[in-house]
């Protein structure tokens, strides 16, 4: 399925059947590598990166009640980049984190994300994140409406409609 301004697909969204308490509810999702390679390319302003957060937090604050999680949930940037080769924030999300047991959705591509973006044409045509951990509902749509809510953001700052 793709989503969002079609910068987004859901690889696989499937339950957990072998209940090994690693978390109930697997899903991966990708993120075109073309997009992610203008993303990856994109310096990430500070003002930018703080619109970012505030809306993952509303986004916490809408899904999450003050009672479940957040009290135990010390990490208040949804958010985390991925740096360039001169160590600044780039607009390519690394990770996305959301109250629970450590439950995130990351690349794939931790270690060598500027090969695979330089390899557009090969191993197929998105930057694959997994979610981890994710044991309920309400993670699971929290991880993918912060992915959709970081495409939309991004995209309109990289592809800006011209009137």
């Amino acid at each position: 399925m793709i989503f969002g301004n079609c910068n987004l697909k859901i690889i696989d969204l499937s339950p957990r059947l072998d209940r090994n308490s690693l978390g109930d509810y697997y899903f991966s999702a990708g993120v075109k590598k073309d997009f992610a390679k203008q993303c990856y390319e994109r310096e990430l302003k500070e003002q930018t990166q703080s619109n970012l957060q505030n809306t993952g937090r509303a986004i916490f604050r809408k899904v999450f009640r003050p009672n479940e999680y957040l009290p135990l949930f010390d990490n208040t940037s949804p958010y985390c980049f991925f740096e360039n080769k001169k160590g600044n924030l780039t607009c390519l999300i690394k990770k996305i984190v959301v109250p629970g047991n450590s439950c995130n959705l990351i690349s794939d591509s931790q270690k060598n994300i500027e090969k695979e973006l330089q390899d557009i044409n090969k191993q197929g045509d998105y930057i694959k994140y997994t979610a981890k951990n994710v044991d309920n509902p309400s993670q699971a749509y929290t991880l993918l409406s912060l992915l959709t809510s970081w495409e939309n953001i991004t995209d309109s700052i990289i592809n800006p409609i011209v009137k």
